[in-house]
């Protein structure tokens, strides 16, 4: 597969999706299955633009637009008052690690306004809302740090003694411990190459998107700029995390 061929159609695949999230007239219950969709695809256009024209610019890009669309769902959710809504939790956290990657802390920011501070079983589960909850308070300015232990010690408790990479992630940027965040991004790494295996063991479908973000980890980078704001050393180069990738984009992503 040529990841630059790809590119056209996975374009008009999102644009055709971005309408209906954009479209006032579609009805606010069925905006968050198609925001998530959308997000989905850009994701992959975003990586698409990396691996096929080492093209810093298109992967932020991307990852911004990915981003936005939750910001237009949620939006829209606060603009009719809509308070539960089986897509507005913590736990739908995928377009926030797109923000984050892409590094634009504002945009982060309004998705972190926009969307509710409480668990909502059974729409999440509690490992992911303690998960998306570190993530949005390590990216707020100044770090509620009073908050961090408190949902560090609820994120354990859940788990119970099990092994979370991401929790160990988590703990790791909390404490700013260099040793704890390279071993404990090692094991992520693993986790995500693990994942990648089993889903190939099980014959699951290999279109582009599925091909695409089998080779980069939108989530991986997003830790990793966690990491920087935490003053978290870090390498240069990681599997599935190119240091292409960690780059600013050369100008501020277009609307929409």
């Amino acid at each position: 597969m040529a990841w630059v061929d790809e590119i056209p159609g996975v374009v008009m695949d999102a644009a055709f999706w971005w309408i209906g999230v954009e479209d006032p007239g579609t009805p606010v219950e069925e905006v968050g299955d198609l925001s998530l969709e959308v997000s989905y695809k850009l994701r992959t256009l975003a990586i698409l633009a990396l691996l096929g024209k080492a093209s810093t610019d298109g992967f932020v890009h991307g990852c911004t637009r990915a981003a936005r669309a939750r910001r237009l769902y949620l939006g829209r959710l606060a603009d009719e008052g809509v308070d539960r809504d089986h897509h507005r939790v913590s736990g739908c956290y995928e377009p926030l690690l797109d923000a984050i990657a892409a590094g634009d802390m504002q945009l982060v920011g309004e998705i972190d306004r926009l969307s509710p501070e409480d668990f909502r079983p059974p729409d999440e589960y509690e490992d992911d809302y303690c998960y998306a909850q570190l993530l949005q308070r390590l990216c707020r300015e100044p770090v509620p740090e009073t908050e961090l232990e408190p949902l560090l010690d609820r994120f354990a408790s859940y788990l119970d003694g099990e092994d979370n990479p991401r929790f160990s992630v988590c703990r790791a940027l909390v404490e700013r411990d260099e040793e704890g965040f390279a071993a404990a991004f090692e094991d992520f790494l693993a986790s995500f190459e693990e994942s990648i295996q089993e889903k190939i063991a099980r014959g699951q479908l290999e279109d582009v998107h599925v091909l695409a973000q089998r080779h980069l980890s939108v989530e991986g980078l997003a830790i990793l700029r966690l990491a920087d704001r935490r003053g978290v050393p870090t390498s240069r180069e990681y599997l599935y995390c190119p240091s292409l990738a960690r780059l600013p984009a050369s100008h501020p992503c277009p609307e929409p």
